[in-house]
Order: C-alpha cells, then sequence, then structure tokens
C-alpha cells in the first residue's frame, strides 16, 4: 500500500457502487468507466448492476429487468440472477459488455438496453426454484439457483463464448449467440457448480474448465481441459489430492501448460497440464481462494477473509 498508515483506510477509499459482493469489471480502454455486480443492499432489483464513471461521479442503475425479486421463488421470475452474477467486457470491443443470469445478455449502448444472446442454458429443475430457507424464508435472493455462474468469450475470435451453470451445464455458442450446444463433460457428476472456464491464449480451441460440488458434501477436484473447444474433455486432476477442492483454474499466459488452480485452502500449480500438481507454500495462508489473474509476471490472487496476495 502506498498508504502513509500502512494499511488502506476507509478515507483514502472512494465508493463506486452501493451493493455488496458482485463482481467489478473496469473498461479496458478507459479506467474511469466501472460496471458494478450490485445484488444486495442495492435498489434495482433481480440482477441489479451500475455504471459509474469517475470523472463525472454519476452511478446509473443499468439492470438488465429490474424485477423486484425479494420474497419471490425464482421460479416466478422472468429471469434468475446468481448473487456474483458474472459479468465481462468483451476481448474485442470494450463498448460490448456481457452479463449473465440464465440467459447470456449483452449490450452495446452502457446499458441503455440488452440484448439476449441465449435461451435458458441451466437444467431449471422447477423442484429446485422454490422459495429457499427454513422457518425463516430467505427473502434476499442470496440462494437463487439454476444460473449461469461463469462466462468466457474466445481471446481469438468474436462471436465465441462459453457458459457454466451452477447446476451442472456447460455451453458453447460458436455463432454470436444466435445457436447454442451442450457440451458439458459426460462424466461430471450432476449438479456441479461450473466455477471458472478459462480460454487458453496459446491454442484457439483449449479451454480448461474447474467445478466444485462441495456444497453437496463432495470435496473430489473437477478439473478438465479440452484441446476441441468443448467437443471431448478428458480430466486433468492428475495427483491434484483427492478431498481438495477446485475452484478457479488459470493458465499462465506466456508459458502453455503453466496452470494455476484456486482451493479452499490455497493455490495449486501444474507444470506439465495437470499430469502433476504441487502446493505453492512459502508465507501465503491457508486460506479459500476465489480468484486469479496473471499480469506481466505476476500471479493476482484474491482470498476469501486474508486480502490480495500478489506472487512475483
Amino acid at each position: 500500500s502506498a498508504s502513509a498508515y500502512g494499511a488502506i483506510t476507509l478515507q483514502e477509499c472512494t465508493f463506486p457502487g452501493t451493493g455488496e459482493s458482485g463482481f467489478i469489471v473496469v473498461k479496458p480502454d478507459d479506467s474511469d468507466i466501472v460496471y458494478i455486480g450490485a445484488v444486495g443492499s442495492s435498489p434495482g432489483g433481480e440482477g441489479a448492476l451500475q455504471h459509474y464513471n469517475h470523472k463525472t461521479k454519476q452511478l446509473r442503475l443499468v439492470n438488465i429487468w429490474p424485477e423486484e425479486k425479494y420474497g419471490w421463488a425464482p421460479k416466478d421470475l422472468k429471469y434468475r440472477f446468481s448473487w456474483t452474477f458474472p459479468i465481462a467486457f468483451s476481448p474485442h470491443d470494450s463498448g460490448t459488455v456481457y452479463a449473465c443470469g440464465n440467459h447470456v445478455f449483452r449490450t452495446k449502448n452502457e446499458g441503455h438496453s440488452w440484448d439476449t444472446i441465449s435461451p435458458d442454458l441451466t437444467r431449471a429443475d422447477e423442484s429446485k426454484l422454490g422459495v429457499s430457507g427454513g422457518l425463516t424464508i430467505d427473502s434476499s435472493g442470496a440462494e437463487h439457483y439454476a444460473s449461469i455462474s461463469t462466462f468466457a468469450e474466445s481471446p481469438h475470435r468474436s462471436g465465441i463464448f462459453w457458459t457454466g451453470s451452477d447446476d451442472g451445464l456447460v455451453h458453447t455458442s460458436r455463432d454470436d449467440g444466435k445457436t447454442w450446444q451442450n457440451i458439458t463433460p459426460p462424466d461430471l457428476p450432476e449438479w456441479s457448480y461450473i466455477f471458472c472456464i478459462e480460454v487458453s491464449v496459446h491454442a484457439p480451441e483449449t479451454i480448461f474448465l474447474s467445478a466444485t460440488r462441495y456444497k453437496l458434501n463432495d470435496y473430489r477436484p473437477l478439473l478438465y481441459k479440452s484441446i476441441d473447444g468443448g467437443n471431448n474433455w478428458h480430466s486433468i486432476n492428475g495427483d491434484y489430492p483427492e478431498n481438495e477442492i477446485s475452484r478457479v483454474i488459470r493458465e499462465d499466459p506466456t508459458c502453455p501448460g503453466l496452470l494455476f488452480v484456486g482451493s479452499e485452502t490455497g493455490i495449486f500449480m501444474s507444470t506439465n497440464s495437470g499430469k502433476n500438481w504441487q502446493k505453492l507454500g512459502g508465507n501465503f495462508p491457508v486460506v479459500p481462494v476465489y480468484d486469479l489473474k496473471i499480469k506481466a509476471d505476476d500471479l493476482v490472487v484474491g482470498t476469501h477473509g486474508r486480502s490480495f496476495w500478489i506472487l512475483d
């Protein structure tokens, strides 16, 4: 931190959004423009999404469908959004933004209007789309199910997409969203949570997938690789520990086959595309790792409860 106080204090922070726990994406060619997934304390109803301009200090609600969700069963809503729904800029056009509920949505005018470019890409099992909770019913939408949990557009060619859902389906479109195919790995257990799809920058048809089933008391890692865009998959669990869940997976952009996986207790690394894995040690704590990014020679780590870390 460059703060005079060591830690970054509240007084040194700005507040571009009003929600809690959602994803934040910054426009690649204009860092003043930020989109905030503002589910929680934000106004705006289901799939609350905000657009913030640092220059003008203006905050706008740009919801895909501003429907009140509190107290409603997911099956009764027009669209379903998870608490942390995916938001992404197109790697080919910084004016194009994607957001995902149970469908994929796209805007090319900063959220003034949204196009639906996919059908429902989940199992949409109505038996799992009722109100949740026990004696006290969940009214916040935190437990909404059957929605897209990860989204990726090919960095090699625009209009090629992959999605994974929180109820265990993987889909792809190769024609800018006109048609979609179910490419779920045949041996992936039902109801797995698809946590991350990573498209290799080294080979256009190589993709990596990580999933988890810890909410079903199944702590096995679920790591896959495809070299044909998802038509065929093979496991890359290798010697990854059997009871260590797999969340996010990333490939090094300069070294093909160098993989990193964020788990419940830290980071695992493979130098041979998943045949063998080793845990990164040093002074990194035992902590859940929810996201990884690689910038130049730095591995940037987002943890649950222990801040950001950078491995140089």
